[in-house]
């Protein structure tokens, strides 16, 4: 049945294939996903990009097409954005207006085929360690939101050679070289000799 929507045969849409392969090894491009409340029309919005890992957060009340665009507009203000790459939810139909506004190309996996956008499927799996399958995502606050992001923002990945997303992405948005403390974990990252103890 949902073969038959019309906004998945929107024949301007284009599909993951078309993606630049920079996409693999450039700083600027992110995936996009929803986690969804059994409880309400509420929805966390997720977008992480590709190369520092950098992820970000926010829960709306619904799918509006129109809040959506604008979301996302307000959330990747600060950050470059080359490409997004999204599933085919209904919430991204206007996706249209949305690449005029960050002037950036949004791409779609085929349908089915979420795991095409493998980074923020898994991002989406560790989400839940903080927030369960039970949980009223209506009710999660702006703090508890934001302690999630500094728990995946500012903890050091094997992936990033130590480093955190944090780092990886301020030195490419900025040209600044940062370091991160962990605020939600036990222990600082402690440095001296220029080594990381």
């Amino acid at each position: 049945k949902r073969s038959n929507n019309k906004y998945l045969h929107d024949p301007d849409r284009k599909w993951i294939d078309l993606r630049p392969f920079s996409a693999l090894y450039e700083y600027g491009h992110w995936e996009m996903d929803f986690i969804v409340s059994k409880h309400n029309s509420s929805v966390l919005l997720v977008l992480v990009e590709r190369y520092s890992k950098k992820l970000l957060l926010k829960v709306l009340p619904n799918r509006n097409n129109d809040l959506v665009n604008q979301t996302i507009l307000v959330m990747l203000k600060n950050h470059k954005v080359r490409t997004i790459t999204t599933d085919n939810d209904i919430a991204f139909s206007k996706w249209k207006n949305l690449e005029a506004m960050l002037q950036a190309d949004i791409y779609f996996c085929h349908p089915f085929h979420s795991w095409e956008k493998g980074l923020v499927e898994n991002t989406n799996r560790w989400i839940r360690q903080f927030i369960k399958k039970k949980t009223n995502i209506q009710l999660i606050s702006t703090e508890e939101l934001k302690a999630i992001e500094d728990w995946f923002n500012h903890t050091p990945r094997q992936c990033l050679e130590g480093r955190t997303a944090y780092e990886v992405a301020t030195e490419k948005e900025y040209g600044m070289i940062v370091e991160s403390l962990e605020i939600n974990l036990p222990t600082l990252r402690i440095w001296g000799q220029g080594e990381e103890l």
